[in-house]
């Protein structure tokens, strides 16, 4: 995880299993393929939508995720369950409209300073 979000940070774009990450520096306009999609979720976030809506609970989740740490070892350092870590995630992705740790993982470095 160190290695993706350094790239993220290094690069415009990655390319991961797929999918285009785009970091916020980056410039993409309308109507390429991919990386238009991703630019305009990274829009759709920076206006507020999702993000504010994140509890404090979530945000804490959110710093974990982001520093590259898994479920079990949030819920160790949190002292919760697994389960309750797992549900967390669930309705950040949801209020995020996300599905993975990666996007999440891009999404908190657009948000420095929020988490």
């Amino acid at each position: 995880m160190e290695m993706l979000v350094a790239a993220i940070r290094a690069h415009e774009t990655v390319l991961l299993d797929g999918t285009v990450l785009v970091s916020s520096h980056d410039q993409v306009g309308a109507g390429h393929g991919a990386a238009a999609g991703v630019q305009a979720h990274r829009e759709q976030a920076a206006a507020g939508d999702g993000w504010d809506a994140l509890t404090v609970s979530e945000l804490r989740i959110v710093a974990h995720v982001a520093d590259g740490k898994t479920n079990r070892a949030i819920a160790k350092i949190l002292v919760v369950s697994r389960h309750t870590v797992d549900a967390h995630l669930k309705h950040i992705y949801i209020k995020l409209d996300i599905h993975t740790r990666v996007e999440l993982t891009a999404l908190a470095l657009q948000h420095p300073g929020e988490w």
